[in-house]
């Protein structure tokens, strides 16, 4: 994920919890970035999006951005096994 993208993470968080501090200076960003670079940007906005869905009290941290991204690349990795077994299984008749 380049910064930019990581920028559009943030502003969804920011615009979900608009009372909220959670971003403010370069460094803040530069920090969200390091941790979230490694990501696919648009599994990490589903993952952001996803947790703003479900989270009213507080805005999601990294870790738990990270943790929701991880659930959403399993869900389609599974998919993507049942798919292939059903392919494997399809093909054998």
């Amino acid at each position: 994920m380049t910064r930019e993208e990581t920028k559009q993470i943030l502003n969804i968080i920011i615009r979900a919890y608009p009372r909220m501090k959670i971003v403010e200076t370069k460094e803040d960003v530069d920090l969200w970035h390091e941790c979230l670079s490694d990501l696919v940007f648009d599994n990490a906005r589903k993952a952001a999006i996803s947790l703003v869905k479900q989270t009213k009290d507080f805005p999601p941290d990294i870790a738990t951005i990270r943790e929701e991204y991880g659930k959403l690349i399993e869900e389609v990795n599974a998919k993507d096994r049942a798919v292939r077994d059903l392919y494997r299984n399809f093909t054998r008749v």
